[in-house]
């Protein structure tokens, strides 16, 4: 080995006959490397300096601040606590009722500071849940009042003359004469223009109300995605985010079928728990899948002349009413079937039996297999309702409803079923053993 790393190339190189490579030319690589040796030093030099948890954490602010991973190393504590703010304050401004708390209460914000996008997260999903289930009564009663209006008008301009596929007022409306037209439009057609105008303000006011309440961005991107890869991806990312902003707005809708399931359950078993609860859930589903469809559209449905608009356009208002209703009516088998399900001991009766003969252990295990049960379900509803209504798989969405289902699973199986609890004979003690 010589002091010549050159020489030592031709050395080690050797006769050969066989043609050099494309490129391969060991002098020049040996001098590059030479060139090089400063440059590997004083990284090295830097590297051993460095913190690599604190360089990690560095990096991760530079893409939150758009400050330089090196600035932001030697400046870590600052730009850290800043970050920390400015999270925090987006949090609290995303939700008007924790901003309230954090002005009102010094003690809470100190508790909660770790925690304040969690708590933005829930309230919000809950509080769109709210006003999304809100809307459902006002959405149908302004179809039905669009629908009479219209055939009222179809009539008048010739367009219907079979009294075939009108109700008792469009039938007498077809049949009467120029005068009492005059008559039914001055009684029945103003109240049907006045709940119209009534409903169609309840349900734009609703719609912009649930627009102060966001869903977090991450959560955006995970119904953007075109693949189910990519979605569950984006969900890894941040699945608390998505877990607080999708579970508690489903579950706020499902709560009259699971309201509904307790009394239909004990009337008509396990097939009043089913149409309990897929009732519910074909009229809600419905109801937020129709203004889904006018938003598509191009419609904004919170600005209440934009949405009168809309419902007065018989071929926007058909094909909307249509794809609602084939999404609606696969989602809400699903949901049937699930609330059949749920009312009843998932557990096979033979492992119930032997191992599980305390009913809040039976329940406690009941659970375990209801709700990945109810979360698959949901899932394959959604894909359902989405293929029915001709619609491609929105990946995003699916995995939304495995969630919602997967958050309303403890509730919805023991509103359907909660049959466990001995009846007391008259005169008999219970032993408490019994509960568990």
């Amino acid at each position: 080995m010589s002091d010549n790393p050159y020489l030592d190339e031709l050395n080690a190189e050797g006769p050969s006959n066989a043609p050099a490579a494309a490129n391969a030319n060991p002098y020049l690589e040996a001098l590059d490397s030479d060139q090089k040796a400063p440059q590997r030093q004083s990284n090295l030099i830097d590297a051993t300096r460095t913190n690599p948890d604190e360089y990690a954490r560095a990096r991760q602010l530079e893409g939150a601040t758009g400050v330089p991973a090196p600035v932001v190393q030697r400046n870590l504590p600052a730009v850290e606590e800043r970050a920390k703010l400015d999270q925090a304050t987006r949090d609290v401004e995303s939700s008007p009722t924790l901003a309230n708390h954090v002005a009102d209460n010094p003690d809470f914000a100190k508790l909660a500071s770790d925690d304040l996008g969690l708590l933005a997260n829930l309230g919000n999903s809950f509080k769109r849940g709210w006003r999304a289930l809100k809307q459902t009564v006002p959405v149908i009663r302004a179809l039905d009042s669009a629908s009479g209006l219209s055939q009222l008008n179809a009539i008048d301009r010739g367009e219907i003359t079979s009294p075939d596929q009108l109700g008792v007022i469009g039938e007498a409306y077809l049949r009467a004469s120029p005068e009492e037209r005059k008559a039914i439009r001055a009684n029945y057609g103003q109240g049907l223009a006045e709940n119209f105008g009534s409903s169609v303000s309840t349900v734009a006011n609703l719609e912009a109300q649930k627009r102060d309440f966001p869903q977090p961005a991450s959560v955006g991107k995970v119904m953007s995605a075109k693949t189910f890869k990519e979605a569950v991806k984006l969900i890894g990312q941040h699945p608390l985010d998505f877990t607080a902003s999708v579970g508690p707005e489903s579950f706020m809708q499902s709560i009259p079928g699971m309201v509904a399931a307790v009394p239909a359950g004990f009337a008509a078993g396990p097939a009043g728990v089913m149409g309990a609860m897929g009732g519910n859930s074909y009229i809600t589903d419905f109801s937020s899948q129709f203004l889904q469809e006018l938003q598509d559209n191009g419609v904004d449905v919170s600005n209440q002349a934009a949405l009168t608009a809309a419902l007065q356009n018989p071929q926007l208002l058909q094909t909307a009413i249509d794809k609602a209703g084939k999404h609606a009516e696969i989602v809400g088998l699903f949901d049937a079937l699930s609330g059949g399900i749920a009312s009843k001991v998932a557990v096979p009766q033979k492992i119930a039996g032997r191992y599980l003969t305390k009913p809040l252990a039976r329940e406690a295990a009941n659970m375990a297999v209801q709700v990945p049960v109810q979360g698959a379900l949901g899932a394959a509803g959604e894909a359902g309702g989405e293929l029915n209504a001709g619609d491609n798989l929105q990946p995003g969405q699916v995995l939304a409803e495995a969630v919602g289902e997967v958050g309303g699973a403890p509730s919805g199986a023991r509103s359907a079923g909660a049959r466990w609890i001995p009846r007391q004979a008259p005169g008999e003690q219970w032993d408490t053993d019994d509960l568990g």
